[in-house]
């Protein structure tokens, strides 16, 4: 795959701004809908998400000539990225079932996030299995998503978070 490296790194490049976009234009669209608390609370979650994915791509990119770093980094932030896909077809689900009404509130989240953390500890139990103990980057990249995920209910209230939402809705 090293011959297709810059178009991996232009692909994750894009993303990072699209999903940025993405999420602005979602936040705009619930706010003219009515649903301005929830929209500022749960932009938070594709923010974070997709700067974490970028942060872990980008850390992986400078390690690329240590596999071993290099390799779980990009699978933590596939992982990370998964979410989005997950959190959908919870929404789908809960939706069907008539358990969720209007956008999602921002403890919405929790239930996809735990999908991304039990594929991760999957990859953590295969390393413990073929290499005898776990390798730090899952140590270190899986916990400071976990973090993320636990700070996002509490932040998404704070007025420094509304101040972020502020300043990406005026772009």
């Amino acid at each position: 795959h090293r011959a297709v490296g810059l178009l991996g790194i232009s692909l994750a490049t894009a993303m990072l701004f699209v999903g940025l976009a993405t999420a602005i234009y979602s936040a705009e669209v619930q706010i003219a809908a009515g649903h301005a608390e929830r929209a500022r609370g749960f932009m938070i979650v594709p923010v974070t998400t997709i700067l974490f994915f970028a942060c872990a791509v980008g850390v992986a990119v400078a390690n690329r000539a240590r596999p071993e770093i290099h390799r779980r980094l990009m699978v933590i932030a596939s992982i990370a990225i998964l979410m989005a896909a997950v959190a959908r077809i919870v929404r789908f689900a809960l939706s069907r079932a008539g358990l969720l009404e209007g956008p999602p509130t921002i403890e919405f989240s929790i239930l996809p996030a735990l999908v991304t953390d039990v594929l991760i500890v999957t990859c953590m139990v295969h390393d413990k299995r073929r290499r005898g103990r776990v390798h730090a980057v899952y140590w270190i990249a899986g916990g400071s998503w976990l973090a993320i995920q636990l700070g996002r209910v509490p932040f998404s209230r704070t007025p420094q978070w509304q101040a972020v939402v502020d300043w990406l809705l005026s772009f």
